[in-house]
């Protein structure tokens, strides 16, 4: 990092306020950001930018336009007791496998789920790592502005992902996992 990025200045930080204040939605600010960080991937006044639009009321917000699971079929019991637990703490969530309608084709029916939910729980392993059709998932997720969280079920090197949320860790223990999922999408849990 030069000593341009680091030093505060009012301009610069005007320069990033500017820019994003043109868009009306937060995704599309989101778009823009990361546009942004492509040329200037350690500008720490863009950082500030990502982090007041991925904020702990920001994630719940996206959550309420819906979540969408993404994963590997390696990965699919997992996904499934994930939604199912989920469920049980009255948090609704799109799986391909349950929410596909015999009479849809289930090309379309992931684009338009994709499309109509605002944060992306990305099942993270390494066969989902690998997956080409679930890294043009998440990537596609991601370039509309929307937020993905990574949901650890297996250990794996994230380390060239470029998502903005800090992952939830299910690897060591699912119910603590949930627990801290939920503590995310709902400030008023409370454990039954």
């Amino acid at each position: 990092m030069n000593n341009r990025q680091q030093k505060s200045n009012p301009e610069n930080t005007l320069n990033v306020d500017e820019m994003i204040s043109r868009f009306n939605s937060p995704e599309q600010k989101r778009i823009a950001l990361r546009k942004a960080l492509n040329t200037r991937p350690d500008d720490t006044y863009l950082k500030k930018g990502i982090a007041q639009l991925t904020s702990a009321p920001e994630i719940r917000r996206c959550a309420t336009q819906g979540m969408y699971i993404s994963y590997t079929r390696a990965d699919e019991l997992f996904a499934f007791n994930l939604r199912e637990a989920l469920l049980g703490q009255n948090l609704l969530s799109w799986l391909d496998m349950t929410d596909v309608d015999e009479e849809e084709e289930w090309h379309v029916a992931v684009k338009n789920a994709m499309r109509r939910s605002g944060l992306m729980l990305a099942v993270m392993s390494p066969s989902a790592l690998k997956d080409p059709s679930v890294n043009a998932e998440r990537e596609f997720f991601a370039e509309q502005g929307k937020l993905v969280l990574p949901v650890i079920h297996k250990r794996c090197d994230m380390s060239a992902t470029r998502y903005w949320l800090m992952p939830i860790d299910f690897s060591h223990d699912f119910d603590l996992g949930i627990y801290t999922l939920t503590l995310l999408l709902r400030d008023n849990y409370v454990k039954k």
